[in-house]
């Protein structure tokens, strides 16, 4: 079970793994004949079934079968009218459609195998499944006696690619006793978060919906949907009706896609659960932007009481204007101006720009009404050169003291001024973080 677990969760009594269903491995060389008898056969003539059947009934091999079934149905289709021929082929395309996508519902699922824990003793209890495949472990949720998944359905038929997302409750035996699909169609889970009778959910395809769910009951419904630009990768709980949410904020390009931009922060308040609204956001940077709690939330360091938000971030950009003797500066194309007005002083040969990396932490105050404050940033590397070290960062308080940690340095910094730095330790290039574990 653990090599094939992909998502794990555990509370105080139980630890539930998680993994997609495997198809049998005959599942290829069946698919196409059970398509054909279940989906296809039942549209033709009652005269052409009937001679289908024998030929199937027949001590024929298979390839032979299938062509003298192929042959009566080459006979069959020739000897009809146009129009009958164009309506046999549209009864065929939605019935193999419908087919197709009532096969992938029963494969693409996820199985749940659920462990109790009894005072060290642990004793296997039920086995699930589920529609659909997680996100992350903040996909799932025990509370009380019910167990709660957010899933994300993907179907492919001829026409391309489908997307649903999905709330099921579980019970004790984890058999589905609720559930909310079809949520935000052709949208799929950026990030979920449970709490409580709630449940908050971003989904994400061209704007960022973010929905508020009631799961006061064992049927799930919406109570409330904001839609903002950009998207929320990660979660976070601020207070019973505040949440902070992090990911990326988006613009259309030229082309008509979205590109992302810099790394954002947003806090709603949903204390109106109907009308779930935008306290304030904030967005760090532009293209080239990253932030390690987008994929590890560990990196996040947040404390209510401290009224401390700290991020990682990580910017990689090319061009920008780089700053030359007498006050000018150099734009992307190689041209200089003068700084005032932007006069031009004189036209230089354009010369490659490299890659502008700066990696550190933006440190945050928030405020439920206000939103966010920048309290300030905390500087590890600022070169133009490429930064291999990215990853592993983390930060942390003792006292009143901000501890920021990444590949190349331990920095501390004073909490109530962060541009007060205390002391700075440079890690041998010999050493790594130890991650513990989840």
């Amino acid at each position: 079970m653990m090599g094939a677990t992909g998502t794990l969760y555990v509370s105080n009594d139980a630890v539930y793994l998680s993994y997609q269903k495997y198809q049998p491995y005959y599942y290829g060389q069946s698919y196409s004949k059970d398509r054909f008898f279940k989906s296809i056969m039942f549209l033709l003539p009652d005269a052409v079934q009937t001679q289908i059947k024998a030929i199937d009934s027949s001590n024929l091999d298979e390839s032979q079968k299938w062509a003298q079934i192929s042959d009566l149905l080459q006979n069959t289709y020739n000897k009809m009218s146009e129009s009958d021929k164009n309506a046999l082929f549209d009864k065929i395309q939605r019935a193999v459609t419908e087919y197709d996508v009532n096969v992938q519902q029963d494969y693409r699922k996820t199985i749940i195998q659920k462990f109790a824990i009894n005072n060290g003793t642990v004793s296997y209890v039920a086995k699930g499944e589920v529609s659909g495949y997680l996100l992350n472990q903040y996909s799932m949720d025990a509370f009380e006696k019910r167990f709660r998944v957010a899933t994300t359905s993907e179907y492919f038929t001829s026409k391309g690619a489908t997307t649903t997302n999905n709330v099921y409750v579980l019970d004790e035996s984890l058999n589905i006793v609720g559930s909310l699909e079809k949520v935000a169609p052709e949208e799929s889970i950026y990030s979920a978060r449970f709490m409580g009778e709630k449940l908050y959910l971003v989904t994400y395809q061209r704007i960022d919906p973010f929905f508020v769910i009631d799961l006061s009951t064992d049927t799930p419904k919406v109570l409330g949907a904001l839609k903002i630009p950009g998207y929320s990768s990660y979660l976070h709980p601020y207070d019973d009706t505040h949440i902070i949410g992090i990911g990326k904020e988006t613009k259309q390009n030229q082309y008509g896609g979205l590109q992302p931009l810099g790394v954002k922060v947003a806090l709603f308040d949903v204390s109106d659960v109907a009308n779930p609204v935008t306290v304030d956001s904030y967005t760090i940077g532009g293209p080239g932007t990253d932030s390690e709690i987008l994929n590890d939330p560990k990196a996040l360091l947040f404390d209510k009481e401290k009224n401390i938000l700290s991020i990682p971030v990580f910017q990689q950009y090319y061009g920008g204007p780089i700053p030359l003797e007498g006050g000018m500066v150099e734009n992307s194309s190689g041209a200089t101006t003068s700084g005032e007005g932007g006069t031009p002083a004189k036209i230089m040969p354009p010369r490659p720009i490299p890659p502008n990396n700066w990696r550190g932490f933006y440190v945050f105050g928030v405020d439920p009404v206000k939103g966010f404050s920048l309290k300030g940033t905390v500087e590890h590397y600022n070169g133009t050169s490429y930064d291999y070290s990215y990853g592993n960062s983390r930060s942390f308080y003792i006292d009143d003291s901000l501890y920021t940690v990444t590949s190349g340095f331990m920095k501390i910094n004073d909490l109530s001024n962060i541009k007060i730095e205390l002391n700075t330790i440079k890690l041998e290039g010999t050493g790594q973080i130890i991650k513990y574990l989840d």
